[in-house]
C-alpha cells in the first residue's frame, strides 16, 4: 500500500500548490499566468489518475464496492437516476433564470465578479476551461470519489463506511476554499451528492458526467453574467 500512500501524499501536496497558484492569480499577473495554472492542475489530476488505475486496477476504480449490510441508507439505482435529473434540473436553474430576469443576470455577474480572477476571459482560456471541467469531472471523481474513499477504508486507516465519506467530502471542500468558505462548504455538500450517486448507481458514469457539465456550465454563465456586468455598463 506505500504506493497509495505516496499517491494520496501528492494530491495533498498538489492541492495545496493549486490553491496558492489560484490565490497567486488575485495579484498583477502575465497574460498567460491563467493559463499556466490551468495547464499545471490538468497535468496532475491525468497524472494522479493514471497512477490510481495503476495501483487499484480499472475495475475496482470504476465501480463502487461496499461490504454486506454497508450503505444501508444509499439509493438504490433507480433513486440514484432520480436525484441526478434532480441535480441536472438545479444545474440549469440559474442559467433559466438568468436568461428570463435581467435581476437573475445582475445577481449572477455580482457573484461571477468575485472568482474573476480564476475563470476564463478569452477564447483560448475558455477552450482549456472546457478540458479542464472534463479532466476535473473524470480525474477527481476517480480520485476523490473511489480512490480515496477505498484508501481511508483500508489498512492502515480502516475507517467505518461513513467516516470515509465523511473525511472525503471534507478533503474535496477544502480543495476549494479559493473560492471562500461559503463555496468551499457548498462543494463538500456537492461531493456527497456524488458520493450518493456512485455508491447509488454502481458506478462513476453518473458522477463524473454531473460534475464535468457543472464545471461547463460555467461558460455559460460567464455570458450571461458578463451581458450583466456593472463593469461592462460603465
Amino acid at each position: 500500500m506505500k504506493a497509495g500512500h505516496l499517491l494520496i501524499l501528492f494530491m495533498f501536496l498538489m492541492g495545496m500548490c493549486d490553491q496558492v497558484l489560484v490565490l497567486r492569480l488575485k495579484l498583477p499577473h502575465g497574460p498567460k499566468a491563467r493559463l499556466h495554472v490551468y495547464w499545471l492542475i490538468l497535468g496532475w489530476l491525468w497524472l494522479a489518475t493514471i497512477a490510481a488505475v495503476c495501483i487499484t486496477g480499472p475495475r475496482a476504480l470504476w465501480y463502487a464496492h461496499l461490504n454486506s449490510g454497508e450503505g444501508k441508507w444509499v439509493p438504490g439505482s433507480l433513486v440514484a437516476d432520480l436525484i441526478a435529473v434532480i441535480s441536472l434540473a438545479a444545474m440549469l436553474a440559474p442559467v433559466a433564470f438568468a436568461v428570463r430576469k435581467p435581476s437573475a443576470a445582475f445577481k449572477l455577474s455580482l457573484a461571477v465578479d468575485k472568482l474573476r480572477f480564476v475563470l476564463p476571459t478569452t477564447a483560448r482560456e475558455r477552450l482549456w476551461w472546457a478540458l479542464l471541467s472534463i479532466t476535473a469531472g473524470i480525474c477527481e471523481e476517480c480520485l476523490f470519489r473511489s480512490f480515496l474513499f477505498q484508501y481511508l477504508r483500508s489498512a492502515p486507516w480502516q475507517l467505518g463506511f461513513g467516516t470515509a465519506m465523511a473525511i472525503a467530502c471534507v478533503l474535496f471542500g477544502l480543495g476549494h476554499l479559493y473560492q471562500g468558505g461559503v463555496a468551499a462548504t457548498g462543494t463538500g455538500v456537492l461531493a456527497f451528492l456524488f458520493f450518493l450517486l456512485f455508491l447509488g448507481s454502481g458506478s462513476l458514469l453518473i458522477p463524473m458526467v454531473l460534475h464535468a457539465l457543472a464545471d461547463l456550465r460555467v461558460l455559460l454563465l460567464l455570458r450571461l453574467a458578463e451581458a450583466q456586468s456593472p463593469k461592462s455598463k460603465a
